[in-house]
């Protein structure tokens, strides 16, 4: 059996990205979406997008390095400045979780039940968890989040685990400098899915996990092999669709998201979740998966 989740990342983050996934699901094949509570949108996204959309699945997008803590700053100093903005990006995070000891622990834990609190408090039926740049794989912090999802209620956590097969049609694909710039990553997600499978405890997963080698171009190319060739079991695809601005962006996003948002890729990724090829494919060969 062949199950899909199309889902895009980091509703929440600007007012750009919100329009974009709402046309994605009402025009296109999105099935889910993340909610990054800590991000300036955030409200926009509640009542804009979920709201609207009782049918597209919310889940909680943890944000750890970009936006706004949701604890008191003086409470997760370790994370944040003094206005409350993360300060710290995803090598630094994973150094202060290897060497940070208790107090790191803890002061994290407190930041992401904060953001499953306010998650909650929107009202709104919490479908599922990830993190931003997939901070919530880092073992001790994957280890914090699937003990929340539990205490929360969440049903699903994601594995960024994504398939090797996929790197061989990304070279086939000519996407070298893709392939270049996330490869590191898609190793390492990889060996810590295996330590973080472990560690579900009752919890589901998806059995894969596709947009790691293709991030930040999860063009039509990408999108229409993974779904021609998909496997059995339930399967993940991260999308990334938006407009191409980063309107309502306030000082917290990090420089690196506010390029992210400005690349005209964003829009490129918009276009491959209204392809109607692709959603031809997706009812074809991908019964969507609540």
């Amino acid at each position: 059996m062949k199950e899909l989740i199309l889902n895009a990342d980091d509703l929440g983050i600007c007012e750009s990205t919100n329009f974009a996934i709402s046309r994605a699901y009402s025009e296109g094949g999105l099935t889910s979406a993340s909610l990054m509570v800590s991000a300036p949108a955030f409200q926009h996204a509640v009542e804009q997008v979920a709201r609207r959309h009782p049918g597209l699945q919310i889940g909680l997008h943890l944000s750890l390095t970009s936006g706004r803590c949701q604890s008191p700053p003086d409470q997760v100093s370790a994370l944040v400045d003094d206005a409350g903005r993360f300060r710290r990006g995803f090598a630094s995070l994973w150094a202060l979780m290897t060497w940070g000891g208790r107090n790191a622990r803890t002061q994290v834990r407190r930041e992401l039940e904060s953001q499953f609190q306010r998650f909650v408090a929107s009202g709104l039926p919490l479908n599922h968890v990830d993190g931003h740049r997939h901070v919530h794989m880092i073992p001790p912090i994957f280890e914090l989040v699937a003990d929340l999802a539990c205490e929360y209620g969440c049903p699903r956590v994601r594995l960024s685990c994504e398939p090797f097969p996929r790197i061989a049609a990304t070279i086939r694909d000519g996407r070298f400098g893709l392939l270049a710039r996330n490869l590191p990553k898609q190793i390492l997600l990889s060996v810590w899915g295996r330590t973080n499978r472990r560690r579900l405890a009752g919890l589901s997963a998806p059995d894969q996990t596709f947009g790691i080698v293709d991030s930040g171009r999860m063009d039509a190319t990408a999108l229409r092999r993974i779904v021609e060739h998909l496997p059995s079991g339930l399967t993940e695809v991260i999308t990334h669709p938006g407009l191409g601005s980063n309107d309502g962006v306030d000082g917290s996003i990090a420089d690196g998201d506010l390029a992210f948002l400005n690349s005209p890729s964003r829009r490129v990724e918009l276009e491959a979740l209204l392809d109607s090829t692709i959603r031809s494919l997706l009812a074809r060969h991908a019964p969507t998966h609540a």
